[in-house]
C-alpha cells in the first residue's frame, strides 16, 4: 500500500513537471516527449554523431559509437526525480553546479546538469539539458524555469 501511494506520487510529480515543460514549448512544432524507465526525455531537433570512445589508453582499432546530440537550433533535455532529504548531502556521482552561470561548451553546443531539492518533499530532481549554439535562449530560459520552479539548489538551507 505504502509502495503503492509512492509510486503514485512519484508519477504525479513527473507529470506535473511534464505538462509545465508542455506547457512552455507548446510554441515549438516537432517537440517529442518520451519516458524511458523513469527518466522523462524531451527532443527537439537532435541527430546521431558518432564519437570515439573514451579510453585511458590508446586503442589499436578505433571504435566510434553513435551519440545522441542536438543540432546548432536544438536541445535534449533528461529528467527524473529520485529520493532524497533535505538534510542529505548532495550525491557523490553528481557535480552539483556552484554557480548558475555555469556552463559546459562544446564548441557547437553547449551542456549544463544539476540536482535540485523539491520543497517540501523528500525527493530532489537531476536534469541533462544539452542545447546547440545556435538554439532560442527564451526557449531555454523557459525550460529551466519549468525545472526549476518549486526547487532548490541542493545544500542550500532555506530560512523559514
Amino acid at each position: 500500500m505504502v509502495v503503492a501511494a509512492l509510486a503514485f506520487a512519484q508519477f504525479q510529480i513527473s507529470s506535473t513537471i511534464e505538462a509545465k515543460l508542455k506547457h512552455e514549448l507548446s510554441g515549438l512544432k516537432g517537440v517529442a516527449f518520451s519516458r524511458d524507465s523513469d527518466t522523462l526525455v524531451v527532443r527537439y531537433r537532435t541527430h546521431i554523431v558518432h564519437v570515439q570512445r573514451q579510453t585511458k589508453m590508446k586503442p589499436v582499432k578505433r571504435e566510434h559509437l553513435p551519440e545522441e546530440q542536438p543540432t546548432l537550433t536544438g536541445f535534449k533535455l533528461e529528467t527524473y526525480d529520485f529520493d532524497h532529504k533535505a538534510t542529505d548531502p548532495p550525491r557523490f556521482e553528481q557535480a552539483v553546479r556552484t554557480s548558475a552561470s555555469y556552463l559546459r561548451d562544446y564548441g557547437s553546443w553547449k551542456m549544463d546538469s544539476v540536482d535540485r531539492q523539491i520543497e517540501d518533499a523528500d525527493r530532489a530532481r537531476y536534469y541533462y539539458l544539452e542545447w546547440g549554439n545556435r538554439a532560442d535562449p527564451k526557449v531555454i530560459a523557459a525550460i529551466r524555469r519549468a525545472l526549476e520552479s518549486g526547487t532548490r539548489p541542493i545544500g542550500h538551507q532555506t530560512s523559514r
